[in-house]
């Protein structure tokens, strides 16, 4: 009986797999990081988008603001 489990603990150390250690670790937790990040942007392009086309028409709208009230200093806010 005793040389059944010697037999067994034997068998189940040589199936255990390698540990990842040192630069394959360090390279699997940078893809790992890099996947998360590609799922969250894939999941919520269009908000990047939106923002991108967006956010410059409020700062068209204050600079229309902060301009002098005549329509020359309105259109050089505006266009330029």
């Amino acid at each position: 009986m005793a040389t059944q489990t010697s037999d067994r603990a034997q068998t189940d150390t040589a199936l255990q797999p390698q540990l990842i250690t040192e630069w394959l670790k360090f390279a699997r937790n940078i893809g790992s990081i890099f996947e998360i990040k590609f799922i969250m942007l894939a999941l919520t392009w269009y908000w990047h988008i939106m923002g991108v086309l967006v956010f410059p028409l409020g700062m068209f709208y204050f600079a229309r603001a902060q301009a002098p009230d005549t329509p020359e200093a309105i259109s050089r806010a505006v266009v330029h």
